[in-house]
């Protein structure tokens, strides 16, 4: 999804590493000093990401590139949270949590954990365990170290 909002923006034509084009996205979106409402909508119970990306390319025309790439950013993160927050209540759980490649976005990660707070929930990230790849690692080993015949 920010892989795609990159490159729609212009941001990012190519990638060369895993996260490079969602990186760059970030670094324009700080420079943002407006934020445009981008209609958040779900399908099916899910986040409609293509409505999300429709939009932002209906705005191309009309807003500053930084404007656009901080609230395609923001609209995800609501969507995100909204959608987390919904899944808390009907399974009447108090406490959301974010990991994976994502949570390295400042911005993403800090709307989920207000909109998160927001709603009464305790919200948690990782702190000392990276919450990409090198955290899928480092959960692999401690498995693999407590399998039957590892020693």
């Amino acid at each position: 999804m920010l892989d795609s909002a990159a490159a729609l923006l212009c941001v990012s034509d190519h990638r060369s590493y895993q996260g490079e084009p969602a990186m760059k996205l970030e670094s324009v979106a700080k420079k943002s000093m407006h934020n445009v409402d981008l209609p958040v909508k779900y399908k099916r119970g899910l986040l409609d990401t293509t409505s999300l990306l429709y939009e932002l390319y209906e705005m191309i025309d009309t807003h500053a590139v930084c404007d656009l790439a901080y609230s395609i950013e923001d609209a995800l993160a609501v969507g995100v949270a909204e959608l987390a927050i919904s899944s808390a209540i009907k399974r009447n759980i108090d406490v959301i949590g974010l990991s994976g490649g994502v949570a390295y976005n400042e911005h993403i990660t800090g709307r989920i954990s207000e909109s998160v707070k927001d709603a009464g929930f305790e919200f948690i990230a990782h702190k000392k365990i990276p919450c990409g790849d090198g955290g899928v690692s480092l959960g692999q080993a401690v498995i693999a170290g407590r399998s039957e015949g590892f020693s």
